[in-house]
């Protein structure tokens, strides 16, 4: 009966229709960024395995979609997600989805809902490819600095970063889990094999690029610097303090090294400091304008030698099914670089 009443045709689906923009997003997702937005008045009918966003005020329609289609979003689907479906897709259900956070637009001023709205138009205005290539886009990195930047973070670049590096660990498993399990299970000796060749193939990567970017090497000639002191040995893993007692003091394995005094200052000791852990002093620009003009200089320096790393460590440990090793190839070989 309900085939027989249908009109114009058989397969035709009367639905209610709607003068408010819908954005819409998908039950099952795998390597595309997740949310399409259907403005006012669209016929397009969204079945099952598909949801839908109604935002509560029409005009935050494009800034709810530029925060579904972000990095930090994105992250947060690659988490919640459930991974029972093989071949590594993701299964998104209707809780899944109303836990994922984003920013509310009714929080951020005029100014600010602008920014972000410019920063996301280039991506917005052309096709997307996969994630994995849009990450290391120029247009997508400043669309998503920009977000982290209007959320309060101390560190914008450094929390990117560490987003990016955190997806791409996070696809690459759940993409390989099924074959990685299933060499195992095959020939543990496989595996064995390659867990005791990641100083190999890190050699390999190391190898073929220049060290991570030394922030020394952006400091004009003649600049005025001032001396910070740095006391005890650099053992362990080199961190900057962002709380309100330990803002610009730089850590080694958990032990305060070096007081800078705020948080680029420390930056720039902690990325000097992986290149000649055995200094005792780091000449720092002493002139804040001279110290954000290196700063940005070195920042944008890496985010290129970051991209050129990643093409490499996927060139040369690409093949890898097992995403722990692969994982302990690109650390080991950044640890080499003085990238970490």
């Amino acid at each position: 009966s309900q085939v027989k009443n249908r009109k114009p045709y058989w397969y035709s689906i009367t639905t209610q229709p709607t003068a408010l923009p819908r954005i819409v997003v998908p039950e099952h997702f795998d390597r595309r960024y997740p949310a399409t937005l259907l403005t006012a008045k669209r016929p397009e009918v969204v079945l099952d395995k598909l949801f839908v966003v109604t935002p509560h005020d029409p005009n935050f329609a494009e800034l709810l979609l530029a925060s579904l289609n972000s990095l930090l979003v994105t992250s947060q689907v690659e988490l919640r997600g459930r991974t029972n479906l093989g071949e590594g897709v993701l299964e998104m259900k209707r809780a899944d989805w109303d836990n994922v956070l984003v920013p509310s637009p009714e929080a951020l001023d005029r100014q600010s809902r602008q920014l972000l709205k410019e920063a996301f138009a280039p991506a917005r205005a052309r096709e997307t490819t996969l994630i994995s290539e849009e990450l290391g886009d120029s247009d997508r990195m400043s669309f998503d600095l920009a977000l982290l930047d209007l959320l309060g973070l101390h560190d914008p670049e450094t929390a990117r970063i560490s987003l990016e590096r955190d997806l791409r660990a996070a696809v690459s498993e759940r993409r390989e889990r099924a074959a990685s399990v299933g060499d195992a299970k095959a020939s543990k000796a496989t595996v064995a094999r390659v867990a005791t060749n990641v100083d190999a193939y890190a050699t390999r990567i190391a190898a073929t690029l220049e060290a991570y970017p030394d922030p020394r090497a952006y400091v004009p000639a003649g600049c005025e610097e001032r001396l910070i002191l740095v006391g005890g040995a650099i053992d362990g893993e080199l961190t900057i303090g962002e709380d309100l007692l330990s803002q610009g003091m730089v850590f080694a394995g958990g032990q305060a090294v070096a007081e800078a005094g705020d948080l680029e200052s420390a930056q720039f000791v902690q990325a000097v400091l992986r290149h000649d852990p055995d200094l005792s002093a780091v000449p720092v620009p002493a002139v804040p304008s001279a110290l954000d003009q290196v700063i940005g200089a070195w920042r944008e320096a890496s985010q290129e030698w970051l991209e050129r790393f990643d093409r490499q460590v996927e060139k040369v440990a690409g093949a890898l099914v097992d995403p722990r090793a692969k994982a302990g190839v690109r650390e080991r070989a950044l640890s080499l670089l003085h990238g970490s």
